[in-house]
């Protein structure tokens, strides 16, 4: 290859890059100084694309139009040899044009994610410690959540009653992120975790800093059998928050003092009865200091006398004015706690009301069918 030939090589292959690179730069620029309309529409970033991608495929040209690789190469080593550096300089120019399109869908994906949590802010309530909006989720084909949508203001206390399969559990189960929505809104403190993008739920990428605003008592207790209680409740707050190994101890035994469980710090679950790894379960999640605690059927595993020690719990927290969301069985239970209640069937909230409302003047016929057949139990 002649000396010039190379040169033009170079120069060309240079130009691509120095180009390519102030465009990128003043893409980047645009973006973070947020001068690009936050719509779900990138048509006025269609000009600045083409110029990306054509501008190599332009000095590419420029420099064939002057002809001169090509023909100094020609001249000195035949046409195969010129052929052969025009194909080396067209894979490089191409591959520089792949890049800077990767490059801008991932720009456009961002400001399509921007574009949808802007538009979700005009449905999320702001002054709520939870807001979940249009939330659908299947299994399969069985449609489990369909166009799920409710707030709990702090202080609140929201109870979700319904028959078993109604989705009562599922809908805590996503608005904890034990399980991913397939579309809709879930927000804590104004601020959304999970949102809707082409048709598809889309996670924030701190979903971490969300999962410390709420905690969740489960059924079935889930407490570390290898642990004793006060490590079951300690390990969170100290491996995870990385708080204070002494602050938290201290924190944890005033909670099981508040609670009647002192003495038990040193037992392992498998030493108290069923009411009492409940409220260990409680205290566990408090000791994360959440924002909002949900409940997922409390007292489904426990006989009559047990349920008692756990409600007398949570009615405790609900008079200190702990935000909470209760699935329940317990009707008359939701009906003296609850500031609301929302009933639910076949994956639908069909009512919400004040629990007055609800359990002694409902309008609603499938609600008073379901009220009746809890009556006559």
């Amino acid at each position: 290859m002649t000396p010039i030939c190379k040169r033009n090589i170079g120069i060309s292959i240079l130009l691509s890059f120095v180009t390519f690179g102030i465009y990128f730069i003043y893409w980047e620029y645009l973006l973070v100084k947020n001068i690009r309309t936050l719509k779900n529409d990138t048509s006025s970033c269609t000009g600045e694309m083409l110029c990306l991608v054509l501008v190599p495929f332009y000095n590419l040209y420029w420099w064939y139009t002057r002809g001169k690789f090509v023909k100094d190469e020609f001249a000195a080593n035949g046409a195969s040899s010129a052929g052969n550096e025009i194909t080396y300089l067209l894979l490089g120019i191409f591959g520089l044009a792949i890049i800077s399109m990767a490059i801008m869908q991932n720009d456009f994906n961002s400001l399509e994610l921007k574009s949808a949590s802007d538009k979700s802010r005009n449905v999320v309530n702001s002054d709520s410690v939870l807001s979940v909006s249009n939330i659908q989720k299947s299994f399969g084909d069985n449609h489990v959540l369909k166009d799920i949508s409710f707030h709990v203001n702090k202080g609140e206390v929201v109870s979700v009653i319904g028959p078993s399969g109604s989705g009562k559990s599922t809908l805590l189960r996503c608005c904890t992120f034990l399980e991913t929505i397939d579309s809709g809104i879930i927000a804590y403190d104004g601020k959304i975790a999970a949102d809707t993008v082409n048709g598809m739920a889309v996670y924030s990428k701190d979903l971490n800093e969300f999962r410390h605003i709420f905690g969740l008592v489960f059924q079935n207790f889930n407490l570390f059998p290898h642990y004793t209680v006060l490590k079951n409740m300690m390990d969170a707050p100290v491996s995870v928050m990385k708080r204070d190994k002494d602050e938290v101890r201290e924190e944890c035994m005033a909670l099981l003092e508040k609670m009647d469980l002192a003495s038990k710090a040193d037992s392992y679950p498998c030493e108290l009865s069923g009411g009492q790894q409940q409220r260990v379960s409680i205290v566990r999640a408090l000791a994360m200091k959440p924002e909002i605690l949900f409940f997922d059927e409390p007292t489904s595993a426990l006989d009559p006398e047990l349920t008692g020690e756990v409600l007398k719990v949570i009615k405790q927290l609900a008079a200190e004015k702990m935000t909470m969301v209760i699935v329940t069985h317990e009707m008359q239970f939701a009906r003296q706690v609850s500031d609301r209640v929302v009933f639910m069937d076949k994956g639908i909230i069909i009512e919400e009301g004040d629990p007055e409302e609800v359990f002694g003047n409902t309008q609603n016929e499938r609600t008073k069918q379901f009220l009746q057949n809890y009556n006559n139990q």
